[in-house]
């Protein structure tokens, strides 16, 4: 009875630092190399069935919005990733800003998702003529999202590109196809989220 008693304490120990750890480690802030290292060019060519090489360029959006902090004052860090071929046909950018918490996330993702539907409505009330069909731009929450939630959003029609928006925690990504012509399915968009997100 005394070996069981003096066991308990260590076991709930153990349950408490295996917590502890958990959270710790979904909070982890993503530096630049971990970004860096999310998704490689051949990877993304792979399942883009690209076969001219893509070179990326990233961007840190905390370095270059140094002087605006109330635009980062809600952020822990924020990168943007611009793979494309030498000729330019082909452009993906991958985002991940990474928020100080869930709930600032899932309202910069909601806000996203908003204004899109503004942004679609606004185009019904316009004359924008007879070649773009309303019903081909989307803006469609998934029901078996990548992460806590996900939108699959078409605006090729208006020349913004095809993309898919996903949060995890207090993470949000952003991957947009926006070369010369779009032409990538959302299933490929989805296969590099879900690389993605199992990475994060």
């Amino acid at each position: 009875m005394f070996k069981l008693i003096s066991i308990i304490p260590i076991a709930i120990t153990g349950i408490i630092l295996g917590a502890l750890s958990c959270t710790n480690y979904e909070s982890v802030t993503v530096t630049e190399e971990a970004f860096s290292s999310l998704i490689s060019s051949h990877e993304l060519q792979s399942i883009l069935d690209e076969t001219t090489p893509m070179n990326g360029n990233i961007t840190d959006y905390k370095e270059v919005l140094r002087n605006d902090p109330d635009e980062l004052s809600s952020v822990d860090s924020w990168f943007m990733n611009q793979l494309s071929t030498d000729d330019g046909y082909t452009l993906i950018q991958i985002i991940v800003t990474d928020y100080t918490d869930d709930g600032e996330s899932k309202d910069q993702y909601d806000g996203i998702v908003d204004s899109a539907d503004e942004a679609i409505a606004q185009f019904a009330n316009m004359d924008i003529g007879s070649a773009i069909s309303l019903q081909s731009l989307q803006n469609i929450k998934v029901a078996n999202p990548i992460g806590d939630a996900q939108v699959r959003q078409d605006f090729r029609a208006v020349k913004q590109g095809i993309g898919i928006v996903f949060r995890k925690g207090d993470k949000l990504v952003r991957i947009t196809d926006r070369s010369m012509l779009p032409n990538s399915t959302f299933q490929q968009l989805e296969e590099i989220g879900t690389l993605l997100e199992n990475r994060l």
